[in-house]
């Protein structure tokens, strides 16, 4: 953050009374397990590394709130099985753009699927769809039809 780090912003919050029950989480690329320990003992109510998973978010957050999700069900009859048969991306681009949904960054993945893109064809049908997913943040999506292109190249 540019103007103020984690840490003084958890102590700006603690400055505020009416703040007290907000729970805060810690989301750092830091590998240092000492800094993770840190960040708990600062009053951090739980800490995830980055890249994290939306899936991480919610299993935090469940856990921090005390909450159980409902999750809808799949429409019927809706779904289409994605044709990914014939489609090859350089083992390169494939790696960029699983490493940009691992991060996150659509703006990166978005990047990479415009080359993905102007490979024409199946490729650039892929791309829309892949760019659509990342826009709803369904970066899981995303890297499950990445590693279905990688197993089957």
């Amino acid at each position: 953050m540019p103007v103020l780090d984690g840490l003084g912003t958890l102590r700006k919050i603690g400055e505020r009374s009416e703040w007290d029950s907000v729970k805060v989480v810690a989301i750092s690329a830091s590998v240092l397990e000492q800094e993770h320990q840190e960040f708990l003992a600062a009053g951090f109510g739980a800490f995830i590394p980055k890249p994290f998973r939306s899936a991480e978010i919610c299993a935090c957050l469940a856990r921090l709130l005390g909450v159980e999700y409902e999750y809808a069900q799949p429409a019927q009859g809706r779904a289409v099985p994605l044709e990914l048969e014939g489609i090859s991306l350089s083992p390169e681009l494939l790696q960029h753009l699983k490493n940009a949904a691992e991060l996150s960054s659509v703006t990166e993945l978005e990047k990479y699927l415009d080359e993905m893109e102007g490979l024409g064809g199946s490729a650039s049908w892929l791309a829309a769809h892949l760019c659509a997913l990342s826009q709803d943040f369904r970066m899981d999506e995303v890297l499950a039809i990445l590693d279905r292109i990688e197993e089957q190249g």
